[in-house]
C-alpha cells in the first residue's frame, strides 16, 4: 500500500514504520447519517411549526402546552444540527494502521499512538434488537489513551472492528508483560471499577474475593462477572465492560493468578 501523499494530514508523523492498512468512512455510513440528521431537522421543523400555530387550533390550552411543544422541537432541531455538524466535520475521517502504531484524522486534527505508549483500551459493542430478536443496528464505543493523548472511535469508520482487533493484538503482549511485572511486584492494579492484587485477590467497591475463592471470570451480555467457586459466597462481583479499561488484560492476569493459586493449594 502506498504511503500518504505530501498533502496527507499524516505526513509529519515519525517513527510509525510502514503502513499496514487504511480505514475510511464508508459511503453507506455517510448517507445513513446524513439521512438521520435530515430526518431530525425536518421533524423538528414540523413540530416547531405545529407548536407556533397550536394556539389557533387549541386556544384554551395553548398557554400551557405551546412551550413544551416548542421546546421539544428545538431539542430535535438541535440534535439534528449537531448530528449534521459532526457528520460533515468528520467527512474525511481516516485511520491508518502502521507497523509501530496507529493514527487517526477526524477532519481537523491528527491523533497518533505508538504501541508502547498506549496505556488503556476500553471497548464496548452493543448489538441492538427490537422485541429481542429483530436486529436494529450496532453501537460501538472504543476509547484509547496514552499519557499524552485520548481518542474515541465509534462505528463511522468502515472496518473499525478489524482496526481495533489489530490494535489490541499489537498492544496486548506489551501491556500484559508490563502490568504482570507490576502485579508480581506487589502493586494493586486498577481496571476502572475493579482492582486486583497478588495478595488480596480481586475487588470491586466493598466486595472482594481471594484468588482461592474464584473459579474464573466471564463476560455475559456485556457484563463482566467474577464467578466464585462456591454458590452464594458473598455478593457476586460484576461490572459493565464499557467501564472497564484493558478488559482482556484484566482477564488474562486474573486467570493467571487463579491458576497459580490452584497449583499451590
Amino acid at each position: 500500500m502506498n504511503r500518504p501523499s505530501i498533502d496527507s494530514p499524516f505526513r509529519s508523523l515519525i517513527g510509525m514504520g510502514e503502513i499496514q492498512a487504511v480505514y475510511k468512512q464508508g459511503m453507506a455510513s455517510k448517507l445513513s447519517n446524513a439521512f438521520g440528521s435530515l430526518l431530525f431537522l425536518l421533524a423538528g421543523g414540523y413540530v416547531l411549526y405545529y407548536g407556533l400555530n397550536y394556539k389557533n387550533v387549541y386556544p384554551d390550552v395553548a398557554a400551557t402546552n405551546t412551550p413544551f411543544i416548542v421546546g421539544f422541537a428545538l431539542i430535535l432541531i438541535g440534535a439534528g444540527g449537531y448530528w449534521a455538524w459532526t457528520l460533515f466535520s468528520r467527512w474525511n475521517e481516516v485511520a491508518v494502521l502502521y507497523q509501530n502504531g496507529f493514527a487517526h484524522f477526524n477532519g481537523r486534527d491528527v491523533t497518533s499512538f505508538q504501541w508502547n505508549d498506549i496505556t488503556s483500551i476500553t471497548a464496548k459493542v452493543t448489538r441492538m434488537t427490537v422485541y429481542h430478536f429483530i436486529p436494529a443496528g450496532t453501537m460501538r464505543k472504543y476509547i484509547f489513551e496514552s499519557p499524552s493523548a485520548r481518542l474515541k472511535l465509534d462505528g463511522t469508520l468502515s472496518g473499525v472492528d478489524e482496526l481495533v482487533n489489530q490494535i489490541r493484538q499489537n498492544v496486548f503482549p506489551i501491556m500484559v508483560n508490563r502490568l504482570s511485572q507490576e502485579l508480581n511486584a506487589g502493586k494493586t492494579l486498577s481496571f476502572g471499577p475493579i482492582s486486583i492484587s497478588r495478595t488480596e485477590g480481586i475487588r470491586s467497591k466493598n466486595k472482594k474475593y481471594a484468588w482461592a475463592d474464584v473459579a474464573g471470570l466471564r463476560v455475559v451480555n456485556g457484563i463482566l462477572e467474577v464467578v466464585p467457586k462456591k454458590k452464594g459466597l458473598f455478593g457476586r462481583i460484576s461490572s459493565d465492560i464499557g467501564f472497564i479499561p484493558n478488559l482482556d488484560i484484566l482477564i488474562a492476569l486474573s486467570t493467571d493468578m487463579i491458576r497459580q493459586h490452584n497449583q499451590n493449594s
